[in-house]
């Protein structure tokens, strides 16, 4: 429900250049926000988004699991391009045995 909590403040600092250490408060605000009333961020409408920050546009609602895994595209990373190329390495290694 909250797995998402670090790509909003992400998308807060890197898309709207909001200070980290401020993105950090808007989401855990949201997120206690969310908590009460029952939701997962996922579940919020840009309008409770907006709540928290005016720099939250529609685009903050495309920010799922799917997006997350995606931007870790860095050496170890999560992004499938990464995890391909490590499972390969993986495998030349243990043919290689």
């Amino acid at each position: 429900g909250y797995l998402l909590a670090t790509d909003v403040a992400d998308y807060l600092v890197m898309k709207k250049g909001m200070p980290f250490r401020q993105a950090h408060a808007v989401v855990g605000d949201l997120v206690t926000y969310a908590q009460g009333k029952g939701k997962k961020l996922s579940e919020l409408g840009l309008e409770e988004y907006r709540r928290f920050s005016n720099l939250f546009e529609k685009d903050v609602l495309d920010i799922t699991v799917e997006s997350s895994v995606a931007a870790r595209d860095v050496p170890g990373g999560t992004a499938p391009n990464r995890v391909e190329a490590a499972l390969r390495e993986a495998r030349e290694r243990l043919a290689d045995g």
